[in-house]
């Protein structure tokens, strides 16, 4: 697989440039796409994400996979949320990944995970979007109405943000070229075990506008959620928006 970077000073967000530039690549190309900021970079649900300039990490991963033997959208979303972790183990920095796309630090969140997909008949153009907060200090940190942390504030070293970038992308490659000669089993097991510290948790999920409350019984293979919920019934959930109660 050829690997080309792409870099700017500023972009809008680095999982829309790929969007608009899909006939630009090649189909055995990696692309990765790195930006110093994002003037408007996004979350799930379209959601605005916290993109200073030079203090975090914004990038993407732009392929495409067979259709015939990719994996599901939301497997690369598991594959990212490990490379991240090791990421962050090599800084001894102990995340929790938690369902569906978030890594906590004692609660408090310091990376999200955007993947998006196009499919055809022939295959489908993965975009692999991830942040992960590097330098921001707790000033910064301060302007976001949600617990969050970084690698500064948990290690109190400040670290180039070039020396996160490459480390993700060793990371990747090896989990990636992993998958494809083992299949995905391997990692969504790994996966499974690192969001195991959620059963039990009793949770709200926000589907489809909808609000439900309950437990984590079991984290299916496929990714699904089997909850218990408050009025005694099982639900499964297959995607929305989790909040530990």
């Amino acid at each position: 697989m050829r690997i080309t970077y792409y870099h700017f000073s500023s972009v809008d967000s680095t999982n829309s440039w790929p969007k608009r530039h899909k006939a630009d690549f090649t189909k055995d190309e990696l692309a990765i796409i790195t930006a110093d900021e994002q003037t408007q970079g996004r979350g799930r649900h379209l959601r605005h994400w916290h993109s200073p300039k030079g203090k975090n990490l914004y990038l993407s991963f732009a392929f495409f996979a067979a259709a015939s033997s990719a994996p599901a959208p939301f497997f690369f979303s598991q594959l990212a949320a490990l490379c991240l972790a090791a990421v962050l183990k090599n800084h001894s920095i102990d995340a929790q990944i938690k369902w569906p796309n978030d890594l906590l630090v004692a609660g408090k969140k310091i990376g999200g995970i955007l993947t998006e997909a196009e499919k055809t008949e022939e295959d489908t153009f993965i975009i692999l979007g991830i942040g992960l907060n590097v330098n921001m200090t707790k000033n910064d940190l301060a302007t976001i109405p949600k617990a969050a942390t970084s690698i500064l504030i948990e290690t109190d070293n400040e670290i180039p943000i070039k020396t996160i970038q490459d480390e993700l992308v060793k990371e990747f490659l090896l989990l990636w070229e992993k998958t494809k000669k083992e299949g995905t089993q391997p990692l969504e097991k790994e996966w499974l075990k690192k969001v195991s510290w959620m059963l039990s948790k009793e949770i709200t999920i926000v589907e489809n506008e909808k609000e439900l409350k309950g437990k984590v019984l079991a984290i299916e293979q496929d990714a699904s959620l089997t909850l218990l919920l408050d009025d005694g019934t099982h639900y499964t959930v297959r995607s929305g928006d989790l909040f530990l109660r």
